[in-house]
């Protein structure tokens, strides 16, 4: 009797062990990570369905595969390197960013958790661990990356100065041209609140404006206030102040845009001061300095604009404003001043905001100058539109050197695309950037299948790829 008991008892075990490893094979083959047991020579000796859809080997192929199957060389010495270490110490790893070649050919970038794999003596017998495919986090990363570069890149290059700040007014993000307005360095500015570089008065209206953004969420334009540089120097600014919120939309600070406008503060005192006063300004500087009134004709015109132009200052004055530019530009002049008079809803511009275009002016002696103007409005004394203020600067070098470039480049692609011999260009992971025209006719693709992701292991033969991958690592 106890014979039988004990030998239905053993049955029982055994059917209990066979229902918990389906159960243990199910929730491993539910999970998103790949889940692996590998020998002391890196040969799978278990995989989840994970593994297999991660690698596109199936079951019965994956199995005894080894990892230099499916890694450059490279990465191969490394993984030895890791597995020789959590077989010395016998403690897990961590392998981060690591490249595999999936059975398509298709280059993707995991990372592991591995422990060693013991038997019932202790013994380590292999490894085990889990794996997941890191390639879209590490594709948005590099993304986001490049996204940061344009976007520092652009904010650097730019005239104003643009400013992030908390909730409590202290410098948490700047560009270069806010370093360069007040002097501090960058590990002076950071952290560096408002009130140590204004007075009390203005450090008020500051914290009034970011005070009714918080409030409303609405930004502020057109925000004027005084303050000093590291010298001790005051300036005149004009900002625009906007709520900035985390992922959930909670406020976390302020950010906007600071544009210096201390020189055309003392412009504008010194034309209603005196005149003479502002015509000798303008006379001294090499930019083109005008005024117009509000039918587009010039009132007056500095001497400069004979050194830019040809003209002399009389001769300006009597020339029609549709004479003066190109036909095109003086279009979208035009087109441009219009909709800013629409902006405002009044007539005239106003005086506190500056719009800027470019234009293609006529040279007396027949050539062509392209010239930048920045526009502001002129008000009277009651506050009505009288005309229009502007600074027009000489860029023609500045387009020159863009169109030669473009040209330049055009050339290049031009050339590349009429040599007889095969042309390309492929990222680090081998993917096609620019292929030339007998490359496509030459491999029959198209110029849709390189924007689809064609790699260069797609024109060679099978046998040649492992060289191929060596080669480019």
């Amino acid at each position: 009797m106890s014979k039988r008991t004990t030998k239905a008892q053993l049955e029982q075990r055994l059917l209990e062990l066979g229902r918990s490893e389906e159960r243990y094979r199910g929730i491993l083959d539910s999970i998103d990570e790949g889940y692996f047991e590998l020998d002391l020579k890196g040969n799978y000796t278990f995989v989840n369905d994970a593994v297999c859809r991660m690698l596109g080997y199936g079951p019965d192929e994956i199995i005894g595969l080894n990892y230099h199957r499916y890694t450059s060389p490279e990465t191969a010495r490394h993984m030895l390197e890791v597995f020789g270490k959590i077989y010395r110490s016998g403690k897990p790893e961590h392998l981060v960013d690591y490249e595999v070649i999936r059975k398509d050919g298709s280059v993707r970038v995991h990372e592991m958790n591995a422990a060693p794999l013991k038997d019932a003596a202790g013994r380590i017998t292999g490894f085990r661990g889990l794996g997941r495919d890191v390639t879209p986090r590490k594709r948005a990363e590099e993304e986001l990356r490049k996204s940061e570069e344009r976007y520092r890149g652009i904010l650097d290059n730019m005239e104003e100065a643009y400013y992030e700040v908390d909730l409590q007014g202290n410098f948490t993000f700047f560009n270069t041209r806010a370093v360069n307005r007040l002097g501090y360095t960058i590990e002076e500015l950071s952290g560096m609140n408002y009130r140590q570089y204004m007075n009390k008065e203005n450090a008020e209206k500051v914290f009034n404006a970011y005070h009714r953004v918080f409030l409303t969420g609405e930004p502020i334009t057109g925000l004027e206030w005084e303050l000093a540089d590291k010298d001790g120097r005051n300036m005149f600014v004009e900002a625009s102040v906007s709520l900035r919120r985390d992922a959930r939309g909670t406020p976390t600070g302020f950010m906007g845009v600071v544009r210096d406008v201390t020189e055309r503060k003392l412009a504008e005192e010194a034309l209603r001061e005196s005149e003479a006063k502002y015509r000798f300004l303008t006379e001294k500087i090499n930019d083109v300095v005008w005024t117009m009134d509000l039918n587009l004709h010039t009132t007056y015109v500095s001497p400069s604009v004979t050194k830019v132009l040809g003209y002399t200052p009389e001769e300006r004055l009597i020339q029609e404003p549709q004479d003066q530019m190109t036909p095109e530009t003086y279009a979208r002049a035009v087109q441009s001043l219009a909709y800013e008079l629409e902006r405002d809803g009044q007539p005239g511009l106003d005086p506190d905001r500056t719009i800027t275009f470019e234009a293609e002016y006529y040279h007396k002696d027949g050539s062509r100058v392209w010239m930048e103007n920045r526009i502001t409005g002129i008000r009277d004394e009651q506050g009505r539109p009288v005309g229009l203020h502007g600074v027009s600067r000489d860029i023609n070098e500045r387009k020159r050197a863009a169109e030669a470039l473009r040209e330049s480049e055009e050339r290049f692609k031009d050339l590349a695309r009429l040599l007889p011999e095969t042309v390309f260009e492929t990222d680090l992971n081998g993917r096609f950037t620019f292929v030339n025209q007998i490359s496509l006719e030459r491999f029959r693709f198209t110029e849709e299948d390189v924007q689809r992701g064609v790699s260069i292991l797609d024109v060679m033969a099978p046998e040649e790829h492992e060289r191929v991958i060596m080669n480019y690592q």
